[in-house]
């Protein structure tokens, strides 16, 4: 699904970038606005007049538990790097 922009035109010599991971430490408010910034969600609840995320608010809890307690929230961080010859 996802190939790290390892399949877009690129008109330099690929040069192997080190692996990077964005890291914090969120309570699930935290977390809520984070994903309320996402511009395909914001964009899916203007074309849907939906609120996605009061739409799922209870599954979260469920999932979270003590909404209040922090939980380590990791992702990558992918590059695509290079040099000219």
């Amino acid at each position: 699904m996802y190939e790290h922009y390892q399949t877009i035109p690129f008109p330099f010599h690929r040069i192997e970038a080190p692996n990077f991971e964005l890291s914090v430490e969120w309570n699930l408010r935290e977390l809520y606005g984070y994903i309320a910034t996402w511009p395909g969600l914001l964009e899916y609840e203007k074309n849907t007049n939906a609120n996605v995320l009061s739409q799922l608010e209870l599954d979260f809890i469920s999932a979270w538990g003590d909404i209040n307690a922090k939980k380590t929230i990791k992702w990558p961080i992918y590059l695509l790097v290079g040099q000219t010859d």
